[in-house]
């Protein structure tokens, strides 16, 4: 039977002294997390710093407090957060669903239009009224449909 020498657990970081108790506690239970290399929940980090906030917002301001000191970094998905611990560099485990958060997407630089060609095809005269009325305007047809769905939508919807 050999004796496998078990690495010592990381020093503790230091804190500054301007977090209040609840950031404190949040930032060593995502710190135990990503030495551990295991997921963190929102409910685990509520329940770490006190909180019965079932909404979250809690927990997720003592995040962003971390944060905006330095100590964490955050990355999003839609179903979670995996915890970057910047002094040590140590990761918690990522959710298991890693689909990005919509909020972390790049806009389309285009969006997907009604084709020309298939208003042409339908409804010939009211392309081609369209198509004039988007030059008058200096649009492209992209633009003037979208702009008819905006005043068609607030239209439709006046009155509710």
């Amino acid at each position: 039977m050999t004796d496998e020498a078990v690495p010592p657990p990381p020093a503790r970081i230091a804190l500054p002294g301007a977090l209040y108790p609840s950031h404190i506690l949040a930032f060593r239970c995502i710190e135990a997390a990503a030495n551990e290399g295991r997921y963190v929940t929102a409910a685990e980090l509520d329940a770490a710093i006190g909180s019965e906030n079932v909404a979250g917002s809690t927990q997720a301001a003592a995040c962003r407090a971390l944060e905006r000191a330095g100590l964490i970094a955050t990355t999003k998905f839609q179903r979670g957060r995996q915890f970057t611990v910047l002094a040590t560099g140590c990761k918690t485990a990522p959710p298991r669903n890693t689909t990005p958060h919509w909020r972390t997407l790049k806009r389309p630089k285009r969006l997907p239009s009604l084709a020309t060609e298939a208003l042409r095809r339908s409804e010939p005269d009211l392309a081609r009224q369209m198509l004039n009325a988007a030059r008058e305007e200096g649009m492209s047809m992209p633009e003037l449909l979208l702009e008819l769905v905006w005043v068609g939508w607030r239209h439709r919807n006046k009155g509710r």
